[in-house]
């Protein structure tokens, strides 16, 4: 996987991307992306049967030219060794892992901790071992080697109310394996005992938070450990509709699947590690809107606020220059969150017709950038047109212009 110099994808047919737990779900829906992208995709699943009904489905779309199925169970260290086995004989390296697949034995709204030990073994464990074993297969690049761990905000720190615990996972120079096993232990070890509700863990889900409180935390410890050569983030996909939500949610899987391959493919110089990324596609988002964003500053100001996860207004005078931005902004697949509407701000009927347009779509916005300058056109005409958008669509409070 090269970088291309002008600034562009970063990825093409011989881009490797393997996601663990791929058979349904934000999995399926994110190896369904990869493909449409045109990766080349290694689905794995623990079920071979349920794995080849989901290469039926990519088939079904056309979409199974470049994805390859090898059953796989994190869980089981021979299973690990087999698909490393089946990779190494088909592929020269890789270069996205994302770390998917994850078990949960509660349904919304309990909270036992009957397969603690199971939970922890699989989610934690299993994505750790088998992330070690294919690392060596890994293709070294600082600018596009990505391991992406799909975790969960109910594992950040914020949820525990046991200081020591705490203390322990929180103080990132002196974070190691040897203290996540010691953390997961103690917590097994309160579950085995009894007294795990009165120990300060996570209160939701708790065997499952605290196996992605484990892996949130394993995700900062190879970050550090191969800056420079690999990305290595975490990213939660937010409330989202699949088995483990007993089907609720605020957006669907193919939602977050679109959040987690805008991550996973960033540009090498918008490529972070160690950080934990949060998804949400609810209407209550961060909504900016910049004008005159088909090319220039307006839209590399738009690439940017899709990178960081806003959903964005695209405006153009010229509707086919700004769907020509818009086909830039879908081959970086960063389009997910992007919406063009046509926009001369020198005319008020342009003006009245995106004010109604905005208002079908949205209940207001928190960002308003005013790229737009059109020379021959007069000033006022343009300071007014801004304004009447702002006083027609902006929210209660309105963040100020950036320029």
């Amino acid at each position: 996987m090269e970088s291309d110099a002008s600034g562009g994808k970063v990825w093409y047919e011989d881009t490797v991307a393997i996601v663990t737990g791929a058979n349904k779900g934000i999995g399926y829906s994110l190896v369904k992306r990869f493909a449409e992208l045109g990766l080349s995709v290694v689905l794995t699943a623990r079920d071979k049967s349920k794995g080849s009904k989901a290469m039926d489905s990519l088939k079904e779309l056309g979409l199974e030219r470049n994805v390859y199925f090898c059953q796989l169970d994190i869980s089981d260290s021979a299973s690990i060794r087999s698909f490393a086995f089946w990779f190494q004989s088909r592929f020269d390296g890789f270069d996205i892992l994302v770390n998917n697949a994850a078990v949960c034995y509660n349904p919304m709204g309990e909270n036992s901790i009957d397969h603690a030990k199971t939970v922890i073994n699989t989610n934690y464990y299993g994505s750790k071992l088998f992330t070690e074993a294919m690392l060596p297969f890994l293709r070294h690049s600082a600018s596009t080697s990505r391991i992406l761990n799909i975790s969960s905000r109910l594992g950040t720190l914020d949820k525990l109310k046991n200081a020591k615990v705490k203390a322990l996972l929180g103080d990132k120079e002196t974070l190691s394996e040897e203290r996540i096993d010691m953390v997961l232990s103690v917590f097994l070890q309160d579950v085995k005992e009894g007294r795990w509700k009165t120990q300060g863990w996570p209160e939701i889900w708790t065997d499952y938070s605290v196996s992605k409180l484990a892996l949130n935390a394993y995700s900062q410890v190879l970050a550090r450990r191969y800056d420079g050569v690999v990305s290595v983030n975490c990213f939660c996909p937010g409330f989202t509709q699949t088995s483990m939500t007993d089907g609720k949610g605020n957006h669907s899987a193919d939602d977050a699947a679109e959040m987690a391959a805008t991550i996973a493919l960033l540009q090498p110089k918008a490529l972070t590690t160690g950080k934990f990324y949060a998804g949400s596609t609810t209407r209550g988002d961060t909504v900016a809107i910049v004008t005159g964003a088909n090319k220039g500053i307006g839209y590399a100001l738009v690439k940017r606020f899709a990178e960081l996860g806003l959903s964005v207004v695209l405006t153009a005078r010229d509707e086919s220059k700004g769907s020509k931005a818009m086909d830039s902004l879908k081959e970086l697949a960063l389009d997910h969150n992007v919406h063009l509407c046509q926009l001369d701000i020198s005319n008020s009927a342009s003006i009245l017709s995106f004010v109604s347009w905005f208002r079908s779509r949205f209940d207001g916005f928190d960002i308003l950038v005013e790229t737009f300058c059109a020379f021959k056109a007069k000033k006022g005409k343009e300071v007014c047109g801004l304004a009447t958008v702002e006083a027609s669509c902006c929210k209660q409070h309105f963040y100020p212009s950036l320029y």
